[in-house]
């Protein structure tokens, strides 16, 4: 303007056209664009397991089964080669270190499910996570019945599955040649003929509602799955008195 170019006061608004265009241009297409190049970050609904045992790989592998992102993490590097060599992606350290602080990966990830033997990694890791995830994705298995309060650290979680339902019980079960059977409920099989069919072989661990939407299983809600649900449950095997007495009742007239 002090040169006397013509239209000069329009540089200003121009420059600032040109800025707030090009924001908006990059925020409407970026997520677009890294989608198509497959660099984009995956979704959140996953889970960061506590353990890498057989249990919590029995699980893991049920979800991601389900296309839902999973990581274990385990102290003992037999669990992670283990978890690893099934395909099941595992952080060798602790959950609670200043180590995993910096090299955790958490993309995609949160909620916590706490399934170690260890009921004071349980109660510390969810502690931790609970900053990190929320206290409503923060899930931890029973402590085992013999361990005292007074030895427990305090937690801030939620139970999972069933108040009778420890690590050892699912351990056992496990061992025992149980599986996660996934269930569709219907109109004609509901969640009462479920329990009828299975009874205490069964334990429910997750919910697939009808949206697609995962749901923990824990003590703090009751359960009541409505048709078109899928329920995800460690099944154990039936008894050969089970067995002959199923078979019997679809032979009679």
């Amino acid at each position: 303007e002090q040169h006397g170019y013509p239209k000069a006061d329009l540089l200003v608004p121009l420059a600032f056209t040109v800025i707030i265009g090009t924001v908006a241009i990059q925020s409407a297409f970026a997520r677009l664009l890294t989608k198509h190049l497959g660099v984009s970050e995956p979704e959140g609904g996953g889970f960061l397991f506590v353990g890498a045992n057989a249990v919590a790989r029995t699980l893991a592998e049920a979800l991601q089964d389900l296309g839902i992102q999973v990581m274990l993490t385990d102290s003992s590097w037999d669990h992670v080669k283990t978890a690893r060599l099934e395909g099941l992606p595992a952080y060798y350290g602790n959950v609670t270190s200043e180590h995993a602080d910096w090299d955790l990966d958490l993309v995609g990830l949160d909620g916590l499910l706490a399934l170690s033997p260890s009921a004071e990694l349980n109660a510390l890791a969810s502690c931790k996570y609970a900053g990190e995830f929320g206290t409503n994705r923060v899930y931890m298995i029973q402590a085992e019945k013999e361990a005292e309060n007074r030895h427990r650290t305090a937690a801030t979680a939620r139970v999972l599955f069933d108040r009778e339902v420890t690590f050892s019980v699912l351990a056992s079960h496990i061992g025992q040649g149980a599986i996660i059977r996934q269930t569709k409920l219907t109109e004609n099989f509901d969640f009462e003929a479920y329990r009828a069919r299975y009874h205490k072989r069964a334990i429910p661990l997750f919910l697939r509602l009808p949206d697609g939407e995962l749901e923990v299983i824990t003590t703090d809600r009751e359960l009541t799955p409505k048709p078109g649900s899928t329920l995800l449950a460690l099944v154990q095997p039936e008894t050969e008195e089970e067995t002959a007495s199923t078979a019997e009742s679809r032979t009679l007239p």
